[in-house]
């Protein structure tokens, strides 16, 4: 399979659904990754998924906003408080 044969149906796909030119192919890997990042907090899990043999490879494809941070801090804070006070 050539990489024409996967551009042109995603371009024809990307004008049906009315999106800008400039989401891309590429732009696909970044922003699951980037949404898999913000919904789980585990870049080990993110890693896995995308099929990386390390985490520092997936860091290129992870395009983290502040408030998706702050969500994730949050997350992992509650959960260390709610086992603080299991122990």
């Amino acid at each position: 399979m050539t990489l024409t044969a996967v551009e042109k149906p995603f371009r024809e796909a990307r004008k049906e659904a009315m999106l800008p030119d400039d989401v891309v192919l590429y732009s696909s890997p970044h922003s699951f990754a980037t949404d898999l990042l913000a919904r789980t907090g585990n870049l080990k899990l993110v890693s896995n998924v995308l099929g990386h043999g390390s985490v520092a490879a997936t860091g290129k494809y992870i395009h983290p906003s502040l408030k998706m941070v702050a969500g994730v801090v949050k997350q992992r804070n509650e959960a260390w408080k709610e086992s603080a006070a299991e122990s």
